[in-house]
């Protein structure tokens, strides 16, 4: 699930990967953790062309739970 942007949110965390796959689930649950609630920021992802496993991380990440807020 890849929502739109909807404009209303309070912060865009912009995330430039590329073959980052060892490191982009501790990110996301980084995120996940942080105080401000889920509907007040999103989290971009721009992956340039990673040849691992980063965009089914960020994939699965997304699809636990669809209040997330994340634009790839």
């Amino acid at each position: 699930m890849r929502p739109e942007s909807t404009g209303d949110v309070d912060v865009s965390v912009v995330v430039p990967v590329r073959d980052r796959a060892t490191v982009i689930g501790d990110l996301l649950h980084a995120l996940e953790s942080q105080t401000l609630r889920r509907e007040r920021f999103e989290v971009i992802v721009t992956d340039d062309a990673s040849r691992d496993q980063t965009a089914r991380i960020v994939d699965n990440w997304v699809s636990q739970d669809p209040t997330r807020r994340v634009l790839i």
